[in-house]
């Protein structure tokens, strides 16, 4: 099953017992609190995701080759969580009830400032 709120972010289901997610606590209302954006961004980006994918910083590298690749442009990590940021915030503006599209853009931007740290060195 999957939480409603969450999308399954952070629902899980444990030798077969229902559990509530941890993050929104599987409530019947939209979770409005910016903690909670806040505490579902950073459990996708430091939790499954992250075991799921791998280090991000290496992931958003082969991403940023691959539109050199395509583009004939060079792209920073920075530029591609940016950009993926971009997108989140397109999708807020023809979908602004949806949550997803603020947890996201919390993640693209925390992960921006970790790699913006990395290319310069300063980690």
């Amino acid at each position: 099953m999957t939480c409603e709120i969450c999308q399954g972010n952070d629902y899980y289901v444990d030798d077969g017992e229902r559990r509530n997610c941890p993050i929104c606590h599987n409530t019947k209302e939209p979770p409005l609190e910016r903690a909670v954006i806040l505490e579902t961004a950073k459990a996708m980006i430091c939790g499954e995701r992250a075991r799921m994918h791998g280090d991000a910083h290496v992931t958003y590298k082969v991403c940023a080759d691959f539109w050199k690749a395509y583009k004939g442009v060079d792209f920073t990590v920075v530029d591609v969580l940016m950009m993926l940021d971009l997108m989140k915030s397109a999708r807020q503006c023809l979908n602004p009830g949806e949550v997803d599209n603020y947890q996201d853009g919390c993640g693209y931007k925390a992960l921006a400032w970790e790699a913006h740290h990395k290319e310069i060195g300063d980690v």
